[in-house]
């Protein structure tokens, strides 16, 4: 089944519907989301008018189609049974959202209809439920306020979860469709964001007494923030919303970050999350070489309580999978933060190698060489040297080199691969992937090891080429990659997990046959303090 937009009509807006942003879980790394905007056509107060088009629902197998007129948006489920829309018409009483079920000629069925825009079609990662805003209540205002609002896939009707009346929610504040809108992995919670109303417009055409039209910019040195960089940060001041979170099963509204402490990350279970406030340390901006400091906090999502992690620390607190630790890189160290107790454990410090990127001259604390993500049940952390990978449980307990010093010893650098892009932990029943690349003579292939393994990485293939991250079929075992080198155009090529061959799959380097075309060569040689470079 396909969903696509119908050919343009000449009276209709000039874009046609798109689908929905779905549960975007990068809202989970960092704090913020997406508002979505389209169509044409002036509005009263100066809010764009957006205008549907034709959307077709076509049936790939017999060619057979359905169409809907002046849709918006919309959201195609991953299982194929069920289409949700938006309409957004010329006659407004025909706005609404519905749910359409392919392979039948059934009529949609209305989820919520009137005056209004209907936005952010969000689904729970099962797609059983689905949360939207829309202004239908307050759609005649100048600045409608949204409300959010649930469906249970299967039901007839959707329902009103959160409005700015909703107890909890806090006096002075509107729900923000700037912010994210987010349910949590078990979908047992929705995360929205909150703000303070717009500023009133100001009439351009109103007189302005001449005592009155003075352009100036006012500095106090106790500001927060130099008066230039203020200037740079009016919009986005001004456009800054405060994560909130909403808690389907107990029906309990929670205002999670306010001015106090403006960034708000939640775990992927939305149990709990972690908060930073920057407010002492802003003025330091201008004395410190590069980044800011912050104080950090573990936030009980149901009642918003907040527990001090670090002070005045330049790191940021990343939540494991299960929520059971706290990483951060301290400029030097990896550590963890074990949840709720909040006690700290250096990973590193004793482990005879450095983690921090040796040959960074920038006049800064140098960056780490990075992490290769958590092990399933958070039951390890694998952490990256210069050339190695390291097995390490983030209580301290336990910490191996995984790929038993091969990296150091041959000088090889060694990284893992991630195949499946929605991998959320690495699961220590398969074998593990790892990218490898010879400092010396840069080439490149891959090895193969595994998690609480005894034997050195295993080598698939190696050559004087670049290749790129694998991409691995869904449900075979064939992998595509490209490999290049100068005279080597990156053409596609695929393989096996034993990558015993590689089948070159595209020939757009032939393009290059009819140029002369130069050639590469490793330089050896030594600067003027004796170090050998290539």
């Amino acid at each position: 089944l396909e969903a696509k937009p119908e050919e343009k009509k000449p009276e209709a807006a000039a874009d046609a519907p798109k689908p929905s942003n779905e549960n975007d879980e990068a809202d989970f790394q960092r704090p913020g989301g997406g508002a979505q905007g389209r169509g044409a056509g002036a509005a009263p107060g100066g809010r764009r008018k957006e205008y549907g088009t034709d959307l077709v629902l076509r049936n790939l197998a017999n060619g057979n189609e359905r169409t809907f007129n002046d849709a918006l948006d919309y959201s195609f489920c991953k299982d194929a049974k069920t289409l949700v829309f938006t309409v957004s018409a010329r006659k407004e009483e025909s706005n609404g959202i519905f749910a359409a079920t392919p392979g039948t000629d059934a009529a949609p069925v209305e989820l919520l209809a009137g005056k209004g825009k209907y936005t952010r079609l969000t689904w729970d990662e099962d797609q059983t439920q689905m949360a939207f805003f829309s202004d239908r209540d307050d759609a005649a205002a100048k600045h409608p306020k949204v409300k959010v609002y649930y469906w249970k896939r299967g039901e007839t009707k959707a329902s009103e979860l959160v409005a700015a009346e909703t107890v909890g929610f806090r006096s002075g504040m509107v729900i923000s469709e700037r912010g994210g809108l987010n349910f949590s992995q078990d979908g047992s919670r929705l995360f929205l964001s909150a703000a303070p109303p717009p500023e009133p417009e100001k009439d351009p055409d109103a007189a302005i007494p001449d005592d009155e039209k003075v352009i100036a910019d006012l500095w106090h040195w106790k500001d927060d923030y130099i008066q230039p960089m203020q200037k740079v940060r009016a919009t986005q001041e001004a456009n800054r919303s405060y994560r909130a979170v909403y808690h389907l099963a107990e029906k309990k509204f929670v205002q999670l970050a306010d001015n106090t402490m403006e960034n708000v990350t939640p775990s992927r279970d939305g149990r709990w999350a972690i908060g930073t406030d920057d407010r002492a340390y802003r003025i330091l901006i201008g004395y410190e070489s590069f980044g800011g400091r912050n104080d950090s906090y573990l936030v009980n999502t149901l009642d918003g309580s907040r527990k001090p992690l670090l002070k005045g620390q330049r790191a940021n607190v990343s939540l494991s999978p299960n929520a059971k630790y706290g990483l951060f890189y301290d400029g030097k160290h990896w550590n963890s933060i074990s949840l709720p107790d909040g006690k700290i454990t250096n990973l590193t410090e004793k482990l005879g190698v450095a983690f921090w990127q040796e040959d960074d001259d920038h006049p800064d604390q140098p960056p780490s060489y990075g992490s290769a993500g958590w092990v399933k049940d958070d039951k390890y952390v694998l952490l990256y040297d210069q050339y190695d990978i390291w097995q390490i449980a983030p209580d301290g307990s336990s910490a191996k080199n995984l790929t038993d010093g091969a990296g150091r010893k041959d000088k090889i650098e060694f990284r893992y691969v991630r195949l499946d892009p929605e991998e959320r932990f690495i699961d220590p029943a398969k074998p593990l992937l790892l990218r490898a690349e010879v400092e010396w003579t840069r080439d490149s292939g891959f090895y193969r090891d595994k998690i609480d393994g005894n034997s050195a990485p295993e080598k698939l293939m190696m050559a004087a080429k670049s290749f790129s991250p694998p991409t691995k079929a869904k449900d075979a075992d064939v992998l595509m990659l490209t490999a290049s080198r100068f005279d080597e155009y990156p053409d596609i090529h695929v393989t096996d997990s034993s990558f015993k061959s590689l089948k070159k799959a595209s020939n757009e380097g032939a393009q290059k046959d009819q140029f002369t075309w130069g050639k590469a060569e490793l330089i050896r040689f030594k600067n003027t303090d004796g170090v050998a470079l290539t």
